[in-house]
Order: C-alpha cells, then sequence, then structure tokens
C-alpha cells in the first residue's frame, strides 16, 4: 500500500508522520484492510461508530442534529434550574408551614388547658360549701339582699 492511501485511509493530514509497519513488539496502527472485518466485527467494512452518536452520511454528525441536541441541552438545562428554583421555594414554603402549625398547635394546646383550667374553676366553686350556703340564702331572702 503506498504512502498516500495509507494517509488516505489513517486520515492523517499535513506533515504528520505516517505510522509505519509493524515492529517486534506489534502493530502500532491495526491494518486498515484488517481491521473492520465484516466476518469478526459484523460492521461490514464501516467504521464502528460511538454509541449515540448521530450520523449523516455515514461518518460526520448532522449538523441539523447537533444543533437539536444542543437545543435540546439548553432545554433540559433551563428545566433543571427551573426545578431547583421551584424546590427552594417550596422547601422555604413548606418550612414556613411547619413553623406556623407548630406555632398554632401550642397555641390551641394553651388554650385548651385554660378552658380545662376554668372549667375545674367553675366545678371547685359549684360543688363549695359556701356556694352552696349562699345559693339557699338568696332562695330564701331573694336577689334583693
Amino acid at each position: 500500500m503506498s504512502t498516500l492511501a495509507r494517509r488516505r485511509v489513517l486520515g492523517v493530514r499535513g506533515s504528520q508522520p505516517v505510522p509505519g509497519p509493524a515492529t517486534s513488539l506489534g502493530p502500532l496502527w491495526p491494518d486498515p484492510t484488517r481491521a473492520f472485518s465484516p466476518a469478526r466485527d459484523g460492521t461490514r467494512g464501516r467504521p464502528p461508530v460511538a454509541p449515540g452518536a448521530i450520523v449523516a452520511g455515514g461518518d460526520l454528525p448532522a449538523p441539523a442534529g447537533i444543533g437539536r441536541i444542543e437545543a435540546e441541552l439548553a432545554d433540559l438545562r433551563l428545566r433543571c434550574e427551573e426545578s431547583h428554583a421551584r424546590e427552594k421555594v417550596l422547601a422555604e414554603r413548606l418550612a414556613r408551614a411547619e413553623k406556623a402549625h407548630t406555632m398554632a398547635t401550642q397555641f390551641a394546646h394553651e388554650r385548651e388547658r385554660e378552658v380545662e383550667r376554668y372549667a375545674a374553676h367553675v366545678r371547685a366553686i359549684d360543688e363549695s360549701l359556701a356556694w352552696r350556703f349562699v345559693q339557699a340564702v338568696r332562695g330564701i331572702f331573694g336577689r334583693a339582699w
């Protein structure tokens, strides 16, 4: 194979050195005529394509595909930023709501204790002998005394 043909096959341009033949340590570059054998790797003579690569014409990414991918990436970044901002706002609202809930619960418990205290006070007065005596005297003399 000529040097020009090797340059074309290996994609070497300009003044870059062309890889030489195999040395005693083994080939530095695989032989392009055997590297993509359809019998070995099922690529039918085409070089393998990286997973997820969008190609048009066989070996170059399509400009429209690249643009679409860049647009999707920008859209995903924006959605991610919006999601983080929304999550932060919701977390702050949740913290405020939890604080308000605990304060309201404490206030309700304090009011319940006051009502129980007043109810116990009224029961103590109703059951006391002095209150019964006053009510008995009021029954005899009426409200005018």
